[in-house]
């Protein structure tokens, strides 16, 4: 999750008019498919609490592609499909925003392309994703797993050994 602020209000004069450009690169995206690839990208999440005027997204393939094989979708969680869409052979979408959109509205895109358009990772690569992503965990579970360790350890050293029986009667403490 991505969550964008700019701007101090202490140093801005209001009411104002702020023009945002945002421009990002994404990487892993692409979900492979039987017969086709796609990429699914929410380009703005529905808790901006001012409306945008204007938007434009861009999905840029790392290949030329025919623009019949491409299948462009968009959504606004204002209601509709409220957007012009433009496919290029060299294998870029563009969605445009025809209308503004309220607060709280979001912007869904979706391309659909041939396979094997973008190299799909190696398992290696894959594997060293999954360990970056998940290496909180690991660090917790393996310190867990120290500390487990030391626990039993220390205890052993540290142990009565237990003595089955009568438990004998004291009348004072120990």
């Amino acid at each position: 999750v991505l969550r964008l602020h700019t701007g101090d209000a202490r140093h801005l004069p209001m009411p104002s008019q702020p023009v945002y450009t945002v421009h990002y690169r994404s990487a892993r995206q692409i979900v492979p498919g039987e017969t086709q690839d796609v990429v699914t990208l929410d380009a703005m999440g529905t808790g901006h609490p001012v409306p945008v005027e204007q938007a434009t997204v861009s999905v840029t393939l790392p290949a030329p592609v025919e623009v019949g094989s491409l299948r462009a979708e968009g959504v606004t969680a204002a209601g509709g499909r409220d957007l012009h869409v433009a496919l290029s052979a060299t294998g870029q979408a563009r969605w445009t925003l025809t209308r503004p959109l309220p607060a709280h509205a979001g912007l869904r895109v979706r391309l659909a392309f041939p396979k094997d358009i973008a190299a799909a990772p190696e398992p290696r690569q894959q594997v060293i994703w999954w360990l970056r992503d998940h290496a909180g965990l690991i660090l917790a579970l393996a310190g867990w797993l120290v500390l487990a360790i030391y626990c039993v350890l220390r205890w052993q050293r540290v142990r009565q050994p237990l003595v089955f029986g009568v438990v004998p009667l004291r009348h004072e403490p120990p």
